[in-house]
């Protein structure tokens, strides 16, 4: 039903399943992948780090990002073209990161040329950040309040001991370090991947 007030360009839902509501928290709330669509046609500058938060806390999945889009991509339809550009800007590809140091790392790789690396690589059944496959070389970047917990840094420190055993270099960077000193950083990288090559 329409009201006869809705915004002009404004795109009305075709499938049921866009404006069925989502519990969130309790809460009903949109559906994100229609929020993300609804953002592109009002404010298509705001949908990268949308479309990164609502990764980031697995609200949506780049697939399930992409499938919405291609079902959307038709003509006269606002907001799928501010959708398209957060994909194709995303330096991470089609894996969701796990905290918003991941795409500043991902980011800070490519200003710095730093080229060659898989994003979320399985090395030896473990799953890294970074992974340098020719080189063996793993990055590992933390922030303090996922990694603050004595378990935690047991395991870290476990995880390191068994990649360092089958040959591999992990480098750990923090929250500080990526985002204060991305040229030292760069510079450490780029000088291990040198060493090892």
């Amino acid at each position: 039903m329409t009201t006869g007030h809705e915004p002009r360009g404004f795109d009305r839902p075709i499938e049921r399943g866009e404006v069925r509501a989502v519990v969130c928290r309790g809460i009903p709330t949109t559906n994100p992948l229609r929020t993300l669509v609804d953002l592109g046609a009002t404010d298509g500058a705001s949908v990268p780090g949308a479309l990164e938060a609502f990764t980031i806390s697995r609200l949506v999945s780049p697939a399930a990002v992409r499938s919405a889009r291609a079902r959307r991509r038709r003509p006269g339809r606002d907001g799928v073209d501010a959708l398209e550009s957060a994909l194709a800007s995303s330096v991470l590809g089609a894996k969701p990161p796990d905290s918003v140091l991941e795409p500043l790392t991902g980011a800070l790789l490519g200003q710095h040329g730093l080229e060659g690396w898989h994003f979320h690589p399985r090395v030896y059944r473990i799953e890294v950040d970074f992974g340098f496959a020719a080189t063996k070389v793993a990055i590992e970047v933390d922030r303090w309040t996922y990694h603050r917990t004595r378990q935690q840094f047991e395991n870290d420190r476990a995880r390191d001991a068994k990649l360092a055993s089958r040959g591999r270099v992990v480098l750990r960077f923090t929250w500080r370090q990526v985002t204060r000193e991305p040229s030292r950083v760069a510079r450490v990288i780029r000088a291990t991947l040198d060493s090892r090559a």
